[in-house]
């Protein structure tokens, strides 16, 4: 299994986790998931402001994926 190397688009937090962040096919995924065991689940659009700072670097997706 490797990572996802898509650019994350939400974080959310999974029962018993760490916060983490998805891509948007994988967050889809989770919330279908989530309904399916009727789980309320929070996905938060990771946005910037035009004020903040620059990133170094652009979240990547945690989810795991099979090659």
């Amino acid at each position: 299994m490797s990572t996802c190397q898509n650019h994350a688009a939400f974080r959310f937090t999974w029962p018993g986790k760490d916060e983490s962040v998805a891509c948007v096919d994988h967050a889809r995924q989770l919330a279908s998931v989530a309904n399916a065991i009727g789980l309320h689940l929070q996905l938060i659009p990771i946005s910037y402001r035009a004020t903040d700072p620059i990133p170094d670097e652009l979240p990547m997706c945690q989810q795991k994926v099979e090659k």
